[in-house]
């Protein structure tokens, strides 16, 4: 691909090999998934860098184990699991991280997250439930269902965009896929990347990860993974930051018993219309913050998201953050 002359036709023609790749790796994971269209405006890029591989999956790294499958427990509920059933093995699994009022499943018949609460923890049937994959409970793993551009920005490099229509208000979006690491391992890539223009390594270190049922803290500061973007990852590598996110991040939990190692998922987190671009807080909610792997940076992360309430930046070095008090 690299040996393609730069021509308009070669460039056009790198563009179509790009989203047939994004095609092909993902057919079998969002069977109702629009196509991704790759567009740019901007300048003669016909495409994101093609050096990842483009997929939605979970690439464990070295030293991090793959799901412990025999571990799982699952439903005995026939077809649809019921959302008002007593018996169903996910609903009470469901119950022991949930901080709010809703009963039964976080997603509605419609697919839509019932929760306002952030960060939301999200337990969906697994493999080892006897449910059909129409159940309610299987929204994640059905994948993507809204459309989306990766289009070239301005001052941001690549993004991703709402395409064709609205999204409604807690509707699912995609997972942040990539390699699962040892936090070791992030550390040692993080040394690497912060030499370059950016870096897609994110903690997984959410609240219930950190703190006991009553909110005491138990971390230890062991255990700790964090996901890496850069080899292998999907259209959630190029979502941007910005101080007035239109997504959130959230826990999710299938075929995973281990809860250092939930998937991350976006939602929106408002109405969303075409042609806007999705973005979410590298800083994370009040309890979540800094869950951008950026301990060891010294300066401020300049931020371009242009939103009435723009800090100025996207996340701040060891270095200011002490000077702060934060």
């Amino acid at each position: 691909m690299n040996g393609l002359p730069d021509t308009p036709y070669a460039r056009f023609g790198f563009k179509s090999i790009f989203e047939a790749h994004i095609q092909e790796n993902t057919a079998l994971d969002e069977l109702d998934a629009p196509p991704i269209k790759i567009v740019n405006n901007i300048d003669d890029d016909p495409c994101p860098d093609p050096t990842f591989v483009y997929t939605n999956k979970i690439i464990y790294g070295e030293g991090v184990s793959p799901p412990d499958l025999d571990a799982l427990q699952g439903c005995d509920c026939e077809g649809p699991c019921d959302p008002n059933s007593k018996t169903c093995t996910c609903i009470h699994r469901q119950k022991q991280y949930s901080t709010n009022e809703v009963e039964g499943f976080v997603h509605n018949d419609k697919g839509i997250l019932q929760s306002e609460v952030e960060p939301l923890v999200i337990v969906e049937c697994n493999s080892a439930c006897r449910c059909s994959i129409a159940c309610q409970n299987r929204i994640i793993q059905r994948g993507r269902t809204v459309p989306i551009t990766i289009k070239k920005t301005r001052e941001k490099g690549w993004g991703s965009f709402a395409r064709l229509s609205k999204y409604l208000v807690w509707t699912f979006v995609g997972l942040y896929a990539g390699e699962l690491l040892t936090d070791e391992e992030a550390e040692e890539r993080g040394i690497v990347y912060d030499k370059g223009p950016c870096t897609y390594l994110f903690d997984v270190d959410f609240y219930h990860i950190k703190h006991d049922a009553n909110g005491v803290l138990v971390d230890d500061g062991k255990g700790h993974h964090s996901i890496d973007a850069y080899h292998y990852g999907n259209f959630t590598r190029f979502l941007n930051h910005s101080c007035s996110p239109n997504l959130t991040m959230h826990a999710a939990y299938i075929n995973e018993v281990d809860v250092q190692k939930p998937l991350l998922v976006m939602y929106s987190s408002r109405k969303i219309d075409a042609g806007e671009e999705l973005c979410f807080s590298y800083r994370g909610t009040d309890d979540e913050r800094d869950t951008r792997k950026e301990r060891e940076r010294a300066g401020d992360q300049t931020c371009h998201c242009g939103s009435k309430n723009c800090r100025g930046y996207m996340f701040r070095g060891r270095d200011a953050d002490e000077e702060d008090g934060e």
